[in-house]
């Protein structure tokens, strides 16, 4: 029987024990388990909403769902029951969970409530993000979607499954679902499985992959399979990065080293998961990626190289389009009568845009190609697109660069040190894992720095000579010791001659970085040690001045000295650096990491356990001994538990934040009960969700324990840390109080708002709405231009004007925008495809989604008047007491929780009041008052004037 057909029966027989725990999950208090007794009594406890919010910081709405028992059940499944069983622990007696602790993980907690729960140690089956995932008595793990109609029901699992699943060190079997998943099989001889869907295969050797429909990608060793061309010499096809690809029919097996991944139904004319395989007369052209700085005013450019992989054999060509241009390739034969005047030859794509000094988002996008024709003898097989990005270099209102300084030596003495700031260069300055845009130093000049952690690189502004922060005494948290760079080096000058020579034992360690390639990162060659250079003193007796240079400033200068008695300035220029424009290490890059430290550490223990038993063979996959080894190491397991973390987490939402605020992913990979807080938030309604969306904010920014009580000027201290984050940098008002006054109170409390509703909208975009499938991160060229491409949204619309939804409509519509509020030529976009575009079929409702997004007019929780136009509106005064004049047009008024005493003055159109926030029918009364038709719902009413005239 095949490995796949005792998974899948194994899967079976675990989705119906799940089906029929029901009962045996609202028994746990009859168990012999006094633990188990007192977890559903403490679930039955009224108190328990207090315990749980005091223990775990996530409010009320949840808890009141935990009272019902079906989703006690659906919260243990789910894997949330981690978390549950953590808030458990925190409110159970000391005693008792001092006891129950010893020797025990948390995870190991959650299985044996499990257990309880079933009476079942054999196996124990969970089910997260739609997936049921078995480990059976010898370790051997099996996943699946949740297959089981009737299960599906009870968990509430509605869409597609799609995420990340991993194994262990056994020989798993892993089976993805018909979305996009990540399958990452762990140590052993897997077979990982991905069905339909993009999907992303991380392997090790002894792997097997079986994909239906060829879309996805590879990673084997730490790297990206992309393919290779054929050596006749070995018989095989070798990639560049030394892996060898043997194809025999549709299998295809890749060697690097002494391991090797074998993947089934692999199809050459297809490219099968991007791995392109060159035979003579085959070749493959790749489009590189390129970023640059929007630039001010008129027409701006870049270039995008386009390569040829492969031989082109003499006298064939191919052309290729790309975005309309036209490129011959290859010198055709006279035969084939080609006008070369035609084509350009220059493998080179230069995509141009007008500059502006607007404040837009960096717009991202794609450039690819297609084949027109080539040569009977020629086959371009694959042309791998490009990613471009145009970077928004105008700064927000009111947000000046900072200053940093690092000393520049002038190596190629042409008397200019610096580069202008264009936010496309990111180094960590202030030693914090925030990258910050940054001005550079000028292409052939070094920086003076000291590689104070013995790595080879360059990693902060620490290991440079300036003030090493922000700011040199403005912030408390900045080292006041150094002045400027100078003053930083001096500190090495022990025998105080004010020279730094090979008198100095510092002179010896120090060493100059050229950035030869401006990356900001230190590259192989780029670092010189001072001795070597040429460089036999600095002279530490700087001059102090104020010289503006590419909008930077030399504060300070003195000069080097070189062997043969000449010299050339070394300068303290202090760079212009945006806080709020900030990269950090992201989750695929954390992955990528991990996954390289993992394979080295298992390839040191292989090669160890090799050399201590005379070992030849490479097939050690079913050495028991090897394997106890593998599964006992430390090092390892740590390894395997990151990277099991991560891939679950690359499966919850990402949200892109600002400054010194990681983006969600990324804060997540770093707090586990950030990570747990956003499991539990994605099981509440919506109501709950929006109760709770400040607190996931809250706990992402660092700063749940501070009292909630506690203000600065008009605004919550938690409110007040999170917008200083968000900006990079301390708030000061005036330069001297960290308590914002009222008008500065007023605009930090709305940008705040606006960044939460900004962080529900992408939340929900990426669940509720997942089946949308929209990509709001990346341009596609149309024919004409590059634009957002909205038509994902054509389908999901229909249904619901099909069924009249209109509320729905307004609720989706009200995402979208939201979502893309930091995000201004997007929503432009957005609009102009409601406009122009959205199909036919929907041509009734255009007006009403038009007026969704651009007559949509939200109050806030003060007393105010809204006044509307003559075209439709939808006016949601949100808290206070209002005032509404509808004026001409259909309108809509929205209504959410504790909106207030409001009264609407709209006697035109054909208008509409709906209620959000779960306020239902059964919560409202009626009563006519004269002329007015008013609706009471608990303290809150609506006087609708002049409706019985």
């Amino acid at each position: 029987m095949s490995r796949e057909i005792i998974a899948n029966n194994e899967l079976d027989k675990a989705e119906m024990r799940l089906k029929n725990s029901k009962n045996e999950i609202l028994n746990i208090s009859k168990s012999s388990s006094e633990l188990g007794s007192y977890a559903i009594q403490l679930f039955e406890d009224t108190d328990f909403k207090k315990n749980i919010g005091g223990a775990f910081g996530i409010i009320s709405g949840f808890i009141v769902d935990l009272t019902n028992h079906e989703d006690i059940k659906r919260a243990i499944l789910n894997g949330s029951v981690d978390v549950v069983t953590g808030i458990l622990f925190k409110t159970t007696p000391a005693g008792l969970v001092a006891g129950y602790f010893v020797g025990k993980a948390l995870k190991n907690a959650v299985n044996d409530i499990y257990d309880w729960a079933t009476n079942n140690t054999s196996d124990k089956p969970e089910v997260t993000n739609g997936f049921v995932k078995v480990i059976m008595p010898n370790k051997t793990v099996y996943v699946r979607p949740v297959q089981d109609l009737a299960l599906r029901k009870i968990l509430k699992i509605s869409s597609e499954p799609q995420g990340s699943i991993s194994g262990g060190n056994k020989n798993d079997v892993l089976f993805g679902g018909n979305g996009n998943d990540t399958l990452n099989g762990g140590y052993g001889k897997d077979i990982l499985i991905g069905g339909k869907g993009y999907d992303e295969y991380y392997t090790d050797d002894g792997d097997i992959i079986k994909d239906i429909d060829h879309k996805g990608s590879v990673y084997f060793s730490g790297g990206k399979l992309t393919g290779g061309k054929y050596d006749k010499s070995k018989k095989a096809y070798v990639g560049n990065n030394g892996e060898i690809y043997k194809l025999s029919g549709s299998t295809l097996k890749v060697y690097k080293g002494s391991s090797s991944i074998t993947i089934e139904n692999y199809s050459k004319s297809k490219n099968s998961l991007g791995i392109t395989l060159l035979d003579q007369g085959e070749i493959s052209i790749t489009i590189s990626d390129n970023e640059k700085a929007e630039g001010n005013n008129g027409e701006q450019s870049m270039n995008f190289d386009i390569k040829v992989n492969g031989e082109i054999p003499k006298g064939e060509y191919a052309i290729i389009n790309i975005n309309g241009q036209e490129y011959l390739i290859g010198t055709p034969n006279p035969k084939y009568n080609i006008d070369t005047s035609k084509y350009k030859r220059t493998l080179t794509y230069t995509h141009k845009w007008q500059g502006n000094e607007e404040k837009e988002e960096d717009k991202k996008f794609i450039i690819s190609g297609s084949v027109v024709k080539s040569s009977q003898d020629l086959k371009v097989k694959e042309i791998i697109s490009g990613n471009g990005k145009i970077i928004d270099d105008d700064k927000d209102d009111k947000q000046d660069p900072e200053d940093v300084d690092p000393i520049i030596i002038d190596l190629n003495k042409n008397k200019i040190t610096s580069a202008k700031l264009n936010n496309t260069t990111y180094f960590d300055h202030d030693n914090n894992n925030f990258k910050e845009a940054t001005s550079w130093i000028d292409k052939g000049d070094a920086f003076l720095a000291l590689d104070k952690n013995s790595n080879g690189l360059i990693d902060n502004g620490n290991e440079l000579f300036g003030n090493h922060t922000i700011s040199n005494t403005r912030f408390k948290y900045t080292n006041n010791k150094a002045t400027n760079g100078y003053e930083a080096l001096k500190a090495y000058d022990l025998n105080g001659d004010n020279v730094i020579d090979s008198k100095d034992e510092i002179y010896d360690k120090l060493v100059l970085w050229k950035d030869s390639n401006q990356n900001a990162i230190t590259d192989k060659g780029e670092l010189i040690k001072l001795k070597d250079s040429g460089i036999v003193s600095i002279d530490l007796n700087y001059k102090n001045t104020n010289t503006d240079e590419k909008g930077n400033t030399i504060k300070q200068s003195s000069t080097v000295t070189f062997e043969d008695g000449s010299t050339t300035i070394a300068n303290d220029v202090w760079f212009k650096v945006n806080l709020d424009k900030t990269k950090q290490t992201s989750i695929d890059e954390m992955i990528k990491d991990t996954l390289i430290n993992l394979n080295k550490r298992q390839d040191e223990l292989i090669k160890e356990y090799k050399e201590n038993n005379n070992l030849n063979t490479n097939d050690l996959n079913d050495d028991e001994s090897l394997q106890n080894i593998l599964n006992s190491d430390e090092v390892l397991k740590t390894y395997n538990d990151k990277l099991n973390t991560l891939f679950t987490i690359k499966s919850l939402p990402q949200v892109k934040a600002f400054g010194n605020l990681s983006s969600l992913q990324e804060a997540m990979a770093n707090n586990p009960k950030l990570a747990t807080m956003m499991n539990l938030y994605l099981l509440m309604d919506e109501k709950t969700k929006k109760e709770n969306i400040s607190d996931i904010i809250y706990e992402w920014a660092g700063v749940s324990s501070v009292d909630d009580s506690s203000m600065r000027g008009q605004v919550k201290e938690k409110d007040m840390i999170v917008y200083e984050k968000l900006s990079g940098k301390p708030f000061m008002q005036r330069g001297y109080s960290r308590n914002p006054r009222q008008n500065a109170s007023a605009i930090i409390i709305d940008k705040i708002q606006v960044f939460k509703n900004y962080v529900y909208a992408n939340i929900e975009l990426q669940t509720t709405y997942q089946e949308v499938n929209l990509d709001i991160d990346t341009m596609k060229f149309d024919g004409k231009e590059y634009r957002y491409d909205f038509s994902s949204i054509d389908e999901y619309l229909k249904t619901l004007c099909n069924e009249n939804k209109k509320q729905d409509i307004i609720k989706f519509i009200n995402i979208l925008k939201t979502s893309l509020t930091y995000k201004p030529v997007a929503t432009n976009h957005l609009n102009d495809y409601v406009k122009n575009t959205l199909p036919n079929s929907l041509k009734e409702f255009k007006i009403f989604i038009a007026t969704l997004l651009n007559n949509r007019k939200i109050g806030n929780d003060n007393n105010q008047t809204i006044y509307g136009s003559n075209q439709t509106d939808v006016i949601n005064g949100k808290g206070g007491d209002d005032k509404f004049y509808g004026a001409g047009g259909d309108d809509l008024y929205e209504f959410d929780k504790n909106f207030g005493n409001d009264i609407i003055y709209d006697t035109q159109g054909d208008n509409e009041i709906v209620f959000t926030d779960g306020i239902a029918l059964k919560d409202l009364s009626f009563k006519k008052l004269n002329n007015d038709l008013v609706i009471l719902q608990n303290k809150n009413y609506i006087n609708n004037k002049t409706v019985f005239y």
